[in-house]
């Protein structure tokens, strides 16, 4: 009996399909490779598939702005970003943390600041906020009159120098003398031109309490606080003179010299402290003068022609007519003159 050979395919019908499969094979190869090398880095070829970005909020040190990241935990996100923090910085949500679509990531990184207070400057690094945070952070001190500058609300930036000025205040209390007052009177007790002091003027006394400020250590202000009379002022009281004075004959001076008695005044002299000016005397010519009063006498020189106003015999500089031991104030006296 004889054995039927089995039946085989048709050659050609083989050799499409083995040609069909080594295109798909190629084709994959091929796309995958195209997929591995051209496609940005944010995504991630795995053997199986294209993983897909997911949309982030990254806060770093108080700035915002938006991202995209393929990673699954929070860690390896901020890694992929390129977002640098060591074990001082302060990351919610936590490392750990799921990635989540539209995710809000904060990362507060210390920055480096300078504190320039008390003479000294102090280099440190601080999470913030803001100064005023950093300042606590860090055991700072404040009082409540210092000037911080920037402010303390203003935000950290990175190399920011922060300035302290101490400011102190202290109360002090100052005397200060009060002038008093001056008054006239009339009195027909007085020559005209006369003058006579009845009741002595007195300085009176006061204390000022006054509040100093010192910016580190240097005074900056003062402010009175308050101001208290503890001695009043005495104001002076004068009495002027409103009786017409005596005419009394001048005595001319002999030829060849001799006394004159009569009234003398004085001026403000251009001719220097012991200078006179005379009408009977010629210029240079020295004279004893004696006051009647109190019987006081100078020697004065004669440098000027008056005095101007008749019945008056010599007028004196203001220092000669002082020194007769009479108030310039009381502006006449009767005096005997002669020369020397």
């Amino acid at each position: 009996m004889r054995t039927r050979a089995p039946q085989t395919g048709n050659p050609s019908l083989t050799l499409i399909r083995v040609c069909m499969y080594a295109l798909v094979a190629l084709l994959s190869a091929s796309v995958f490779f195209f997929l591995k090398t051209y496609l940005p880095e944010s995504f991630t070829i795995t053997d199986a598939a294209v993983q897909r970005e997911i949309p982030l909020t990254i806060e770093l040190n108080g700035y915002a702005f938006p991202a995209l990241t393929t990673r699954p935990t929070v860690e390896q996100a901020l890694a992929q970003l390129q977002i640098d923090f060591d074990a001082d910085s302060w990351v919610y949500p936590p490392l750990s943390a799921p990635i989540l679509p539209h995710q809000y990531i904060t990362v507060q990184k210390k920055l480096p600041v300078a504190i320039v207070a008390d003479g000294t400057i102090l280099y440190l690094r601080s999470l913030g906020p803001t100064i005023g945070d950093a300042l606590q952070e860090h055991g700072v001190a404040l009082n409540p009159e210092d000037i911080i500058s920037p402010a303390l609300t203003t935000p950290l930036t990175l190399g920011m120098e922060i300035r302290i000025e101490r400011v102190t205040a202290e109360e002090d209390v100052r005397t200060e003398s009060i002038p008093f007052t001056t008054t006239t009177e009339n009195s027909s007790d007085l020559y005209i031109g006369d003058r006579r002091v009845v009741q002595q003027g007195k300085k009176g006394v006061k204390q000022i309490r006054i509040k100093k400020t010192y910016t580190d250590g240097t005074l900056t202000g003062e402010e009175v606080i308050s101001e208290e009379i503890t001695e009043q002022p005495v104001a002076e009281v004068i009495q002027v003179g409103t009786q017409p004075p005596p005419t009394p004959p001048a005595t001319p001076p002999p030829a060849t010299g001799g006394t004159q008695t009569g009234i003398a005044s004085w001026y403000y002299s251009p001719f220097g402290e012991m200078s006179a000016a005379s009408r009977d005397y010629p210029k240079g010519t020295r004279l004893r003068v004696t006051s009647q009063t109190t019987g006081t006498s100078i020697v004065v020189t004669v440098h000027d022609y008056g005095p101007q106003t008749p019945n008056r015999i010599i007028d004196l500089s203001f220092e000669a007519f002082s020194a007769l031991g009479v108030s310039p104030w009381a502006g006449l006296t009767h005096v005997s003159v002669e020369p020397v």
